[in-house]
């Protein structure tokens, strides 16, 4: 069996014991485990994850809710409760459909394709598409294997002759007029566009000439964030968002991702922008997008939503202005005047003893004050005020780089 089939096959799966029967079954979804655990009169199942780490889903007595527990976590209702069971299966959802994605966009670019590979694409497609339990991620990859089983004949060969009733509600969920139409209007047969909720940002400027370059410019520190995969960008929870130019997409309605894409926006210097996709990210795309002076196109906003605008207006001309008091005076006066920046006074104040006593010259520790300044301008700037328990800062001075920066 090929590696990466076998691989698939023991990532991302649930077990539970039956002492019925001294027998161990093995799950494809949470929903699964969780009416097989309540069948048996469990309260509990095992997880593993795609590192090969197990742990143990339990279900609250308290809220009836299930969760991931471990040995040390924060405490719930007295148990050991942490992640959601929601949330892994979230992420398993999104990291399976774009398995399946990207199964479909590499084929296309192969040097060499047989019916053998194309066989083994409709396995790994398979297992994938078995452990996604959301409805909507379950249309948008079976209208892509679909696709596949048209074009490539192996591929739709190979699950028609080894997984049957796979196959049958491929079919079903894949055909019906609602995944059609989702399909369509979210240009689905164009694989490299996200296909589940079709979140878009584009630029709308039509009589603006583009600056030559800046349409692949990104907001400083954004790579630090992401990890990137060719024009793919993915935060450590699996969501992710694509930048194709003058058109950046999700399947995401978080908010950091869709900050994420408003900045990008920003940074390449669209004034006006168009939106489309689920309610919620549209909602969060307009308030990010007015927020940073941009006009938005796509988007009727409500009541609230202008309320919820001036909130974070304000906010952030409020640290617009702690920031512009922090780098024009003096620590102890711009703490007085907003005394919310007393603890980054403390850390600068910390910083600087630090530093000498490493050891460093007048010299030297005015560079490491003077890095030190900017950074906390920074994070004041984007609503976060540093403390002392910032570490980052006080190792810079014990960094002996900084001697030579100065010699």
């Amino acid at each position: 069996m090929d590696n990466k089939i076998r691989e698939g096959l023991y990532e991302d799966r649930f077990e539970i014991f039956d002492s019925r029967f001294d027998s161990r079954a093995t799950l494809k979804t949470s929903q699964e485990a969780i009416e097989k655990a309540t069948a048996i009169g469990s309260s509990r199942f095992g997880y593993t994850n795609k590192e090969g780490k197990t742990f143990v889903i339990e279900k609250n007595i308290d809220d009836g809710k299930w969760y991931q527990t471990e040995r040390n976590p924060k405490q719930i209702n007295n148990k050991r409760y942490t992640v959601p069971v929601e949330e892994i299966q979230k992420t398993i959802d999104e990291r399976n459909l774009r398995s399946i994605i990207e199964n479909a966009e590499s084929r296309p670019k192969l040097k060499v394709v047989s019916k053998e590979s194309d066989a083994v694409t409709a396995k790994e497609d398979v297992i994938a598409f078995r452990k996604i339990q959301d409805k909507e991620l379950q249309k948008s990859a079976a209208v892509i294997m679909l696709e596949n089983t048209e074009k490539y004949s192996a591929y739709g060969e190979e699950i028609k002759k080894s997984a049957k009733e796979t196959y049958k509600i491929i079919v079903e969920i894949g055909t019906s007029q609602q995944a059609t139409q989702e399909a369509l209007n979210s240009e689905q047969k164009n694989i490299s566009k996200s296909p589940s909720s079709g979140n878009v940002i584009e630029s709308d400027e039509i009589f603006a000439t583009p600056e030559p370059g800046k349409k692949s410019v990104l907001p400083p520190d954004f790579e630090k964030q992401y990890k990137r995969m060719g024009n793919k960008y993915y935060t450590e929870n699996g969501s992710s968002l694509e930048d194709k130019g003058n058109r950046i997409e999700t399947q995401s309605n978080e908010e950091r991702v869709v900050s994420s894409m408003i900045l990008i926006a920003e940074a390449r210097g669209w004034n006006e922008i168009k939106v489309s996709g689920s309610e919620s990210f549209k909602k969060e795309a307009w308030i990010e997008a007015n927020s940073k002076g941009m006009h938005v196109k796509g988007y009727i906003p409500r009541g609230q939503d202008k309320e919820e605008l001036r909130k974070r207006t304000g906010k952030m001309d409020h640290s617009k202005n702690m920031a512009e008091t922090w780098a024009t005076k003096d620590p102890q006066e711009a703490a007085r005047i907003y005394p919310e920046l007393a603890s980054a006074t403390a850390l600068a104040v910390a910083i600087d003893k630090k530093a000498e006593a490493d050891g460093l010259n007048p010299a030297q520790r005015a560079v490491v004050a003077a890095r030190t300044k900017q950074n906390i301008i920074n994070s004041i700037e984007k609503g976060k005020v540093p403390g002392v328990k910032i570490k980052e800062e006080a190792e810079i001075s014990t960094n002996r780089k900084e001697k030579e920066l100065v010699r």
